[in-house]
């Protein structure tokens, strides 16, 4: 008996090989994200740092908090999915959202299988296209990222809205169904708005406009309710610049696909030659493919849309090549491809097919590669960015830190103000901080300019410790001009606590501070200045020396320093 249901289960793999793939990638990819030292950045602070729960009697700032738009995206599904995990788990370990990003991952990998099974499409040309998906280098930026448990839903979602929608049977439940499934699409983020017009485009294929408006009307309403109450937000905080953003469009979608061939199969340059073919066939089909195959079909076309939306707010600002955009071109095409595929090698010889498993066997290894390359540098980054969260949220402790200041480059939702803000909620990341990165951390905290000083002006909380290709003298009660006798003038301080500083330049230009501590030099910080405008330079840290670079063409006006010219 046992030898019987080992013999069923091996028959059901062999019919199913994706069924057994997936476990294994999904342990090898929570592995290899985990031992490469994957760590929160970016975008993620947005949603750890500015969507805490405020009380329920603000019903307000409630909803403002899950329907908020996060750039241009509606993104009220992943709010609460990431605000759970971090409810449970906090900064203390990052495994646990990568769990859920790999779990969505495989999800849609599952859900590519079903879409090529419908289409006729199985054996080793949907492995192949499922195994180069669930180990795709192209697209590691969505594989390692936990933040893009986002686009996840939107892909799975939508795939899920066309499963229901999309074949022979119309049924009222059915369309409720896929009505949940759009919605839910939307709500997770901007990549939702092209499953759900995949979805749409593939009913008016196969059945009538009418249809096709039933299934569309409940989505698009509720993305344009959204949209009315708090998305209009985003486009008031970032324009789109319509005067030249849609004539640049049909440049950036090409580069964003025919970057995404290259990286996915490895030739570089084979790209523009693969998309000209791929229009070319799909343009040829019959009128009996395209009811045969309306889904992939639209799934193809919702690849317009969905470069046309990322072009409009994201021309000039991202690059089309981004892995990300890479993931969601790949579900969008590859079933395309493979129907293709398989329909031009079912009247071939045995040399083409052989040939084009040759190729499958060729992409898959390149894409492991590339995806093990890519989270070995991911992760090294992401160290380097935990060193410097751990490091600041000592600084913060400490209390010698500017508010407003980001303690790492690559977080710029985390400021030293919301480092505090989850230290009094009693969240911290595991670790000490490395001298190196304690350093680092205070130099790009310790001081910042404001229009207002943080602290009032007092003479004696600094000190001028030297002088450097520039004079001073006293002009005014509390105030020191400083007059450059050569290129590159500067002058140092040492603060006996916190204190602020009005500068008065006479000329446009940089004021340039430079943070020294234990005998090391901080990457130097420029503030631009306008002349006669006074700025107020705010010193935060009595361990440090600040070293005050200014204009070297006119006469700089330092305000605060009472009596301290004497002591330089």
């Amino acid at each position: 008996e046992t030898i019987e249901h080992l013999s069923r289960a091996w028959a059901f793999v062999r019919r199913h090989p994706v069924v057994a793939l997936i476990p294994v990638a999904y342990g090898y990819l929570l592995w290899l994200a985990t031992s490469t030292g994957q760590w929160f950045y970016a975008d993620e602070w947005e949603f750890i740092t500015t969507r805490s729960r405020p009380p329920l009697s603000h019903v307000g700032d409630l909803a403002d908090v899950f329907f908020r738009p996060h750039n241009e995206h509606w993104s009220t599904l992943p709010v609460i999915l990431y605000r759970a995990i971090f409810g449970v788990v906090g900064l203390k370990a990052y495994w646990p959202y990568l769990v859920v990003l790999l779990a969505l991952h495989c999800s849609v990998a599952v859900l590519l299988a079903r879409r090529l099974q419908r289409h006729g499409v199985s054996g080793w040309i949907a492995f192949a296209v499922v195994a180069v998906f669930l180990f795709y280098g192209a697209g590691s930026e969505n594989i390692f990222w936990a933040f893009q448990m986002a686009w996840m839903g939107s892909v799975g979602f939508g795939l899920l809205m066309m499963e229901v929608a999309g074949g022979d049977r119309f049924t009222r439940g059915r369309v409720v169904l896929a009505w949940t499934f759009g919605v839910a699409a939307l709500a997770c983020s901007g990549v939702g708005i092209s499953m759900v017009a995949a979805t749409v485009l593939a009913v008016l294929l196969r059945r009538d406009w009418r249809d096709a408006l039933r299934v569309a009307c409940v989505p698009a309403l509720a993305q344009a309710v959204w949209y009315v109450s708090y998305g209009r937000s985003a486009n008031e905080a970032n324009p789109i610049d319509w005067s030249s953003a849609p004539y640049q469009l049909g440049s950036y979608a090409w580069r964003a696909i025919t970057s995404t061939v290259d990286r996915t199969v490895g030739l570089g340059g084979i790209g523009p030659l693969a998309v000209v073919v791929l229009i070319a066939v799909a343009a040829r089909t019959s009128r009996s493919f395209v009811d045969r195959h309306a889904e992939v079909l639209s799934l193809a076309g919702a690849c317009v849309v969905f470069l046309a939306l990322v072009g409009l707010g994201r021309v000039g600002i991202d690059f089309p090549q981004a892995s990300r955009y890479s993931y969601v071109i790949y579900v969008l095409v590859a079933p395309l491809v493979a129907v293709l595929v398989r329909d031009a090698l079912a009247t071939s010889g045995a040399a083409p097919r052989w040939i084009a498993i040759g190729l499958m066997v060729l992409t898959f290894g390149y894409s492991f590669g590339t995806l093990n390359d890519d989270a070995k540098t991911e992760g090294k980054l992401e160290r380097k960015i935990k060193r410097s969260v751990v490091a600041a949220f000592t600084v913060a402790r400490s209390g010698f830190a500017a508010p407003n200041a980001i303690p790492d480059p690559y977080s710029g939702d985390l400021t030293i103000a919301r480092v505090r803000m989850l230290l009094r909620q009693g969240i911290a990341p595991n670790g000490e901080p490395t001298a190196q990165a304690l350093a680092d951390v205070i130099a790009r905290t310790s001081v910042d300019m404001t229009v207002q000083p943080r602290v009032p002006l007092a003479g004696d909380a600094l000190v001028i410790a030297s002088l450097g290709r520039v004079t001073a003298q006293p002009i005014e009660t509390g105030c020191v001009g400083f007059f450059p006798v050569g290129a590159n003038p500067q002058f140092s301080l040492l603060p006996r606590r916190p204190a602020s500083i009005k500068i008065v330049p006479l000329v446009t230009g940089k004021i340039v501070v430079t943070v020294k501590r234990n005998g090391r030099a901080s990457p130097p910080i420029d503030f631009n200045v306008v002349a006669n405008n006074p700025v107020f330079v705010n010193l935060t840290d009595p361990r440090i020396e600040y070293v005050i670079g200014m204009p070297s063409d006119g006469e700089t006006k330092a305000c605060g320093m009472g009596e301290s010219i004497a002591a330089g």
